[in-house]
């Protein structure tokens, strides 16, 4: 079952990384061969195991993923509606969620579509923090399930805000950068980041058709402002 788990979970993400990369077919040679064998029709040997292992990392640290694929989806190319500006947040829009491929844009990036699980609605965003924190505003979910990942440019998740962290209840997270040495206000949370450059992934549970409207309007309420703003 984890065997599973993990190659549905990667296999997201093959769309992305074979745009840039379309010669590269280690990490979907990985995927295909981990489903066959959590499905019992194929048989692995450490030997094999091993090198499809080493030619994934091999290929995953030829290309700067989250630099060079989530970087550019979001600056560079937005999504139908031009390029998201540097330290604020996209949410996916209500239409897109519900006709993933009849809104999707053809001149905007295909990140909110492509390998997308369809029952969180997302938020996106990519932060430099080298000009000072960002304070970051989540609502009342609720007990809604929701979450915000924090990445850094290494494609390490290195926090997250939301229901299995820090519950659903409204709240601010201070978001520092590494050089930051100031004073964290009273009553906020700090994430401590490792770089200047920061891809925020909000997800929010949407429950059925007719929850979208609701899950929107919750993904629209988390939000970013500079500490000096506040």
């Amino acid at each position: 079952m984890l065997g599973l788990k993990a190659a549905n979970e990667v296999e997201r993400l093959l769309p992305l990384f074979e745009k840039e990369n379309p010669n590269d077919k280690r990490p979907r040679e990985a995927v295909e061969a981990i489903r066959a064998w959590a499905q019992g029709k194929r048989k692995l040997g450490m030997a094999e195991v091993r090198k499809l292992s080493l030619g994934s990392h091999a290929a995953a640290r030829g290309v700067k993923f989250v630099n060079d694929i989530y970087k550019k989806a979001i600056v560079e190319q937005g999504f139908g509606e031009g390029s998201v500006p540097i330290n604020t947040l996209y949410t996916e829009p209500e239409t897109l969620f519900a006709e993933p491929l009849a809104a999707q844009s053809t001149s905007g990036s295909n990140l909110m579509t492509v390998g997308v699980s369809h029952d969180t609605l997302l938020t996106v965003g990519w932060l430099d923090l080298s000009k000072g924190p960002l304070v970051l505003h989540v609502p009342d979910f609720s007990g809604r399930y929701y979450s915000v990942q924090f990445t850094d440019p290494f494609d390490v998740d290195f926090a997250y805000v939301g229901t299995r962290v820090t519950g659903t209840g409204a709240g601010d997270c201070l978001i520092t950068g590494p050089a930051w040495k100031g004073i964290v206000p009273q009553g906020m949370r700090q994430i401590s980041s490792p770089n200047n450059s920061v891809l925020v992934l909000g997800r929010v549970l949407v429950d059925n058709d007719s929850d979208v409207s609701a899950a929107y309007n919750l993904s629209k309420q988390i939000q970013l402002a500079p500490l000096s703003q506040r």
